[in-house]
């Protein structure tokens, strides 16, 4: 398990890091799997609208980057059939997007009913929620996140 999400993790760093170079590509949607089992994480980066760009597309240095969790296997695509969107970030869009599901899959989506109480009573975001006590590897992270890390490599030569 850990050896396959790893290998899909620098898989996915590696695609970041392709994206971030292309000018001409400026949004990308998050595809769940053909294997996705189960209503997680992973639904909540397809299918939410935070930027009014459709459900799932974010401006690529804010998108989130797969894996979302052990044996993810969701991918980024680039879009580059949107043409001059305005893109404008709705910080209600979570919130609504988790009002929208049935209560059992908005938890599954949040991780527990409490988490879930928490994100639609405005205390806290999902993102913190999710970040929470994880090590840094694993908490979430965005396309743009990657070229910063790739740019600032650390000489241990010495």
């Amino acid at each position: 398990r850990i050896a396959r999400t790893e290998l899909h993790r620098a898989y996915t760093d590696q695609q970041a890091r392709e994206l971030m170079e292309q000018d001409r590509i400026q949004y990308v949607q998050i595809r769940l799997s053909s294997k996705h089992p189960k209503t997680d994480i992973c639904n909540y980066h397809a299918k939410v609208d935070l930027y009014g760009l459709g459900p799932g597309v974010y401006p690529k240095a804010e998108a989130p980057k797969p894996p979302f969790h052990p044996h993810c296997y969701c991918l980024t695509a680039p879009r580059i059939d949107l043409i001059n969107p305005k893109p404008k970030f709705n910080p209600n869009a979570e919130r609504t997007f988790l009002r929208t599901l049935p209560a059992k899959e908005a938890a599954q989506v949040a991780g527990s009913f409490e988490k879930r109480r928490c994100i639609l009573e405005d205390k806290e975001s999902l993102e913190g929620i999710y970040n929470e006590g994880k090590d840094e590897l694993y908490k979430w992270r965005r396309m743009g996140d990657i070229v910063e890390k790739v740019d600032n490599p650390v000489d241990n030569s010495a």
